[in-house]
């Protein structure tokens, strides 16, 4: 009786072990048909915006931008059919997800909230909540051998799958000249679309026209007279005493680097610090703002559903967290761009003590209720509706 338990038992982990492992299509995921004349269009205008102030991927190219995209909203670069990239970074969303953590491909949430993924041509410094991509290139695939996010651990077989297809070869012969399906092809296409979703045309960046340069927003000359009273207030508190911009500096306001902003005193998720022990735990990338209105919840664990709730967080919400940013504690003054590490800035401890790095004390902006809503409504001219509607950046698949 015990043999024929154990013999039960070996076939059921067996096949569990089999099914959780095997690279086959989910035939109860509802079919969808790519729509040829939805996805092979012109380009060119967007890659050459894209490409706008010295950034550029050298032979992208419409064939291969058309490639990416079909790849980009494919269920079937998920080991089961049932998530694209799409899935989790959604066009009317600016590209993020609107809820705290996207499902992956069994349904199970994925570990942190899906960042914006526009502009990262021009981005500064590293990727991902904890940086480990350097690169766009680095970046594409990643999500999809992530054994929660789309679950292709076993990337070397996705060619084969997409060879299967009635669809796939004759686009990487007409992307690459070669009907060949590899892995590094897919990566190529995939960040090729990627690098043309480009925001450029919010109406802040319309009011500053002549300030702007590149895929850069230029907050640091004078501000735009077409500003509203409230635009204006919260202009000069990004600036000035909320000090947003100290962290906030980068080509599309994200970060030039990481920072720990005092969310908890203990973190279970680690960021950075479960990669570089250097940088300490509780150290994220400092986000973009471009469409920042658009991409909520926020945070990398979506723990803030609006923006009033992020603005109250920084004004009087911050933990003394021992290894909290010197931008975020009582007595930083700011020193220029980029903050303390692009710039001179320094402590200068409360009351005249010293600061011998065992007492933090984290800053209060204490801003007005009217600084706190015109905060809101400049945050609010970094939305461009344009790249949110535009339908060379859509689904180019349809249910059938």
């Amino acid at each position: 009786m015990k043999k024929i338990s154990y013999a039960v038992a070996l076939v059921v982990i067996t096949s569990i072990l089999w099914a959780c492992t095997k690279d086959v299509d989910n035939n109860e995921v509802p079919t969808r048909k790519l729509d040829m004349a939805t996805l092979q269009v012109d380009y060119t205008d967007l890659i050459n915006t894209a490409a706008f102030g010295g950034w550029n991927m050298p032979g992208t190219n419409n064939a291969r931008v058309a490639l990416g995209r079909a790849l980009f909203y494919d269920n079937k670069l998920s080991l089961n059919n049932t998530v694209s990239c799409g899935s989790c970074h959604k066009q009317q969303f600016g590209f993020a997800d609107n809820v705290a953590f996207s499902d992956g491909f069994k349904g199970v949430n994925a570990l942190r909230n899906s960042q914006p993924i526009n502009n990262i041509s021009s981005f500064s410094g590293s990727l991902f909540w904890d940086g480990r991509a350097d690169s766009l290139g680095q970046l594409v695939t990643m999500p999809i051998s992530n054994h929660i996010e789309m679950g292709f651990e076993r990337l070397e077989n996705l060619p084969a799958k997409l060879e299967a297809t009635d669809y796939y070869p004759q686009l990487f012969q007409d992307a690459f000249g070669t009907s060949n399906i590899t892995v590094q092809k897919i990566g190529t296409a995939l960040r090729d679309f990627i690098f043309i979703i480009t925001s450029r045309n919010s109406r802040f960046e319309q009011m500053s026209n002549s300030q702007f340069a590149g895929n850069t927003i230029n907050i640091w000359t004078t501000p735009p007279t077409d500003l509203t009273g409230f635009e204006r207030i919260g202009f000069d508190v990004f600036l000035g005493k909320g000090q947003c911009s100290s962290c906030h500096s980068g080509n599309n306001l994200e970060g030039w680097d990481a920072s720990n902003t005092g969310l908890d005193l203990n973190y279970t998720d680690k960021g950075m610090g479960a990669i570089n022990p250097n940088m300490g735990e509780g150290t994220f990338r400092v986000p973009q703002l471009r469409n920042i209105a658009l991409t909520a919840p926020y945070m990398h664990d979506g723990r803030f559903k609006t923006l009033e709730e992020v603005i109250d967080f920084y004004d009087h919400g911050v933990k003394p967290h021992a290894n909290l940013d010197p931008r975020m504690r009582e007595g930083w003054q700011d020193g220029g761009f980029g903050g303390p590490f692009g710039g001179d800035g320094i402590i200068v401890p409360p009351n005249g003590g010293t600061d011998d790095s065992t007492t933090i004390v984290p800053r209060k902006l204490n801003l007005t209720p009217l600084e706190k809503k015109g905060l809101i409504a400049f945050l609010n001219t970094l939305t461009d509706y344009t790249m949110v509607t535009e339908q060379r950046y859509s689904n180019p698949f349809k249910a059938e």
